[in-house]
């Protein structure tokens, strides 16, 4: 017998904690169902706004991000046409010695001074027939100056322009470089050697041009690539070379604010979204409250009091035209056929004899 006992003691206990759990009255089943309503349009409402606002605002980060990197590109290509314009500028010129610098007006935010750091004369056979170095570090990138114009096919990466332009490492750093064809004065045919400038790029100049805190990497290449990483994004944008390929690169960090306010709204969305909804619960619960279950228990506590006293009196009906209103005219109709019944019964008792019975 214990082992019987024992035996349903955990599955009576299961009944029992199942009939606590289960709403038995009206009101906590409705205020349930709207509960679990309320959660599934907490999660329809967070899953739209994430599908609406996150793309949008991921597609202003990019549209951002991608007009930065034109920026990066266009200052990077302003600042060499700019030195390509001084070798266009001295390619007529006798020498380095009657070398002047280029009109002022042609600087920008990135260049301070308007004249090239490195001049050099190239015969028409590709030899330096004079080099000069003004920039700084005078010493030592004057032998990488004329290291880079010795390696480098003049010829071959003008080919059949007038002048170009392009990058290339010197020294630690990075120089843009313009190359134009020599001749005389009306006779652009005749080629008597080039004119090679060059002008230092540092990552201040890029900093003050961009409003960034930018870098150059001297050891990467390759074509411009954003990594996003937490709330930053890292743009890297190559600088080209006279082959065409990367000699190095410019790297700088954007804040990711548009994200970021993305990721707010969305948050503040999705709050403002469960707190109107709650108002709506809870505006729900007392309106149904009000017209449906305060009604029920009016009828069901009249519905006690016939029960305890046997009293027939009729309960107060009210002017409601739903079915609220038809069941307590239904209920009153019911006391007035049982008070009709009892006034039968106690009528025929009396015509047979019978003591009337004592109803209250």
């Amino acid at each position: 017998m214990p082992t019987v006992g024992m035996g349903r003691g955990p599955a009576t206990l299961g009944r029992q904690f199942g009939k606590m759990r289960r709403p038995t009255s009206l009101g906590a089943k409705l205020v349930l169902i709207m509960t679990v309503v309320a959660l599934c349009g907490t999660v329809a409402i967070t899953v739209l706004l994430a599908s609406i606002i996150t793309p949008s605002f991921t597609r202003l980060q990019d549209a951002a991000i991608a007009g930065q990197v034109e920026r990066t590109h266009a200052m990077l290509s302003r600042y060499a046409a700019e030195v390509q314009a001084e070798a266009r500028a001295y390619r007529h010129s006798a020498g380095l010695s009657g070398a002047r610098p280029a009109p002022a007006g042609r600087t920008t935010p990135a260049t301070r001074s308007p004249a090239a750091d490195g001049f050099a004369e190239i015969g028409a056979d590709g030899r330096v027939v004079r080099a000069k170095w003004s920039g700084p570090a005078v010493s030592s990138l004057r032998e990488h100056w004329v290291a880079l114009l010795g390696r480098t096919d003049v010829a071959h990466v003008l080919d059949r322009r007038q002048s170009t332009r392009f990058y290339a490492r010197l020294g630690h750093g990075v120089a843009a470089i313009g190359v134009a064809r020599r001749g005389r004065a009306g006779d652009a045919d005749t080629v008597q050697g080039y004119v090679a400038t060059a002008r230092v790029l540092t990552a201040a100049q890029i900093s003050e041009a961009l409003g960034v805190d930018a870098t150059i990497d001297l050891g990467s290449g390759g074509a411009a690539a954003t990594t996003s990483g937490g709330s930053r994004a890292t743009i890297v944008v190559p600088m080209i070379g006279a082959d065409g390929r990367a000699v190095a690169t410019t790297r700088f960090a954007l804040p990711g604010d548009v994200s970021r306010l993305g990721r707010r709204t969305l948050a503040l969305a999705v709050a403002g979204s469960i707190l109107l909804l709650l108002f709506v619960l809870i505006v729900l619960r007392r309106v149904i409250a009000h017209l449906v279950l305060r009604p029920l228990l009016r009828i069901e506590n009249h519905m006690r009091r016939v029960r305890a006293s046997g009293s027939l009196a009729l309960l107060e009906e009210d002017e409601r035209r739903d079915e609220i209103g038809s069941l307590g005219r239904n209920f009153n109709a019911m006391l007035r056929q049982l008070r009709d019944l009892r006034e039968q019964i106690g009528v025929q008792s009396f015509d047979l004899g019978v003591p009337k019975a004592r109803w209250p």
